[in-house]
C-alpha cells in the first residue's frame, strides 16, 4: 500500500439502540448503506480501501457489490 493512498472505513452495524435494520432499510428503493458506498465509489477514494465493519451478512453482501473489502 502507498503511503498516500486512503483508507475508507464504513461502520455498518445490525441493529441502532433505536432503528432497527437501520442500515438496510430502504429510501428510494436503495438500503441506507448503499448511499455510503455510492459516494465513496464515485469520488476520488479507492474501493480497493474501503472496509465494511459489520455484524450483519446483508450489510456485508451490499458493501461485496460495491467492491467494498469484506474479509479483515
Amino acid at each position: 500500500m502507498d503511503k498516500n493512498e486512503i483508507i475508507t472505513l464504513v461502520p455498518a452495524r445490525k441493529n441502532s439502540k433505536g432503528i432497527k435494520d437501520k442500515n438496510i432499510i430502504k429510501l428510494n428503493g436503495k438500503p441506507l448503506v448503499e448511499y455510503t458506498l455510492h459516494v465513496i465509489k464515485n469520488s476520488k477514494l479507492t474501493m480497493k480501501n474501503c472496509f465494511i465493519l459489520s455484524d450483519d451478512k446483508r450489510i456485508r453482501h451490499i458493501g461485496e457489490k460495491y467492491g467494498a473489502n469484506i474479509d479483515y
